[in-house]
């Protein structure tokens, strides 16, 4: 006797931030899906964990990871780097580097970019560019 499957029980993520928004792409089955929240990085946690629940997963389920490198927040692309990469330690995952196209991609050119991505025990942030850090001014009386 043999059983239909509707549903694959493993999903790939990927995780991009922008200053004020936080998108999450699955792909289940081959096919991926975007969610978009407002919010800021720190809380893309609670984010993944609820478009997991509402599709019927959990954490235990995430096969792939990756990080959409090149946002325009210097903060957000160093957290969600940090988030896949320990999700990834501790889930025994290795992560991939995706490029910017990645998110603006149809179905097809997502799959081929994410098999193109070398998955690697840690990925590091990579920055549009150099970070703009200043001295501290001194207070005035």
């Amino acid at each position: 006797m043999s059983s239909l499957k509707t549903q694959s029980n493993r999903v790939n993520v990927a995780i991009e931030a922008q200053t004020d928004i936080i998108k999450l792409h699955l792909q289940i089955d081959d096919t991926w899906s975007s969610y978009e929240q407002q919010g800021r990085a720190q809380n893309v946690l609670m984010f993944l964990n609820t478009v997991l629940k509402e599709k019927g997963f959990t954490v235990n389920n995430i096969e792939g990871l990756g990080v959409v490198m090149e946002g325009n927040s210097f903060t957000a692309t160093r957290i969600i780097t940090v988030i896949a990469n320990t999700i990834g330690f501790m889930k025994d995952i290795q992560v991939r580097s995706l490029p910017k196209e990645f998110e603006e991609s149809e179905n097809t050119q997502k799959n081929t970019l994410w098999s193109e991505a070398t998955p690697a025990e840690f990925v590091l942030p990579q920055y549009s560019g150099e970070p703009t850090i200043t001295i501290k001014k001194p207070a005035t009386s």
